[in-house]
């Protein structure tokens, strides 16, 4: 039966303790934390988190390295410098809560992107990936670098099939998570890109968009990707990793949650 996961990302400013308590009343047993995402500081307090997890039967599979560590690519050594200890101080803690995964950000696609400098920023990747992978395997952690949307401007980490280049080499401990609505916003289906990512698929992220390029971060269902076809596509793989929903809160977030149980309760069938 698969199992289901929720970032923690829903729950934006939400104290660790009563996030940790909703996220179990809905039914979920495995979360992704997501600090620096305006959350309740999870990664700042293991002890509080920790005892948070515990008491509501909770257990961490995955945690997403935080935004500054979303900098692994910049120009200013500087920031890149910075960025790479804020994700070895993130991987620690998340090793100490007992996660398995650490998701990293290629670059910052939050930012804007020059495409002149495509080959320098893939390269200050490759060499950013390298040492975090080190890191990462020392550390007792494996490290999932994930496809990132465009935001109009091809950049270096779009596609699986540049990440499996980026990370060739780096070790077993290293894979890919997938981020089925990035897929979708790059105009490429999900399915076809995890059954790319083959067996270095680690971990997903899936939430949904409208097609048109805008990172939404819908509930599946909600917008234009084939969740039949992905859903097949890691039945074919036999994945038996989290399926992490990174939905947005949306209007209502009793609402959110409601819905994030009667698909995970759909999806299990």
């Amino acid at each position: 039966m698969p199992v289901f996961s929720s970032s923690t990302s829903l729950l934006r400013s939400v104290p660790v303790e009563a996030a940790a308590a909703r996220l179990a009343a809905c039914g979920f047993i495995q979360i992704e934390i997501f600090d620096g995402a305006k959350t309740d500081d999870w990664l700042d307090d293991p002890g509080r988190t920790a005892r948070a997890l515990g008491t509501h039967g909770l257990s961490l599979r995955t945690v997403h390295l935080p935004v500054i560590g979303w900098e692994i690519d910049s120009p200013d050594e500087a920031l890149r410098q910075a960025a790479l200890k804020a994700c070895v101080r993130a991987m620690r803690t998340a090793a100490r809560l007992g996660a398995e995964i650490a998701i990293c950000h290629p670059n910052g696609a939050h930012l804007a992107f020059h495409a002149h400098d495509y080959g320098a920023s893939w390269q200050r990747t490759r060499d950013s990936l390298a040492w975090l992978a080190e890191q990462a395997g020392s550390i007792g952690i494996k490290l999932a670098a994930e496809n990132l949307p465009a935001h109009g401007t091809w950049r270096p980490g779009m596609y699986v099939r540049e990440l499996l280049c980026m990370i060739d080499g780096l070790g077993e401990h290293v894979g890919i998570c997938l981020d089925a609505g990035h897929s979708t916003c790059n105009g490429i289906s999900p399915a076809t890109e995890a059954l790319q990512a083959g067996s270095r698929l680690m971990a997903l992220h899936i939430q949904d968009n409208d097609g048109t390029g805008a990172d939404q971060h819908l509930m599946p269902g909600d917008g234009v990707t084939d969740w039949g076809a992905f859903r097949s596509a890691l039945e074919k793989l036999g994945f038996a990793g989290a399926r992490t929903f990174e939905v947005g809160p949306g209007a209502c977030l009793d609402d959110t949650l409601q819905a994030l149980a009667s698909l995970r309760a759909a999806w299990s069938e």
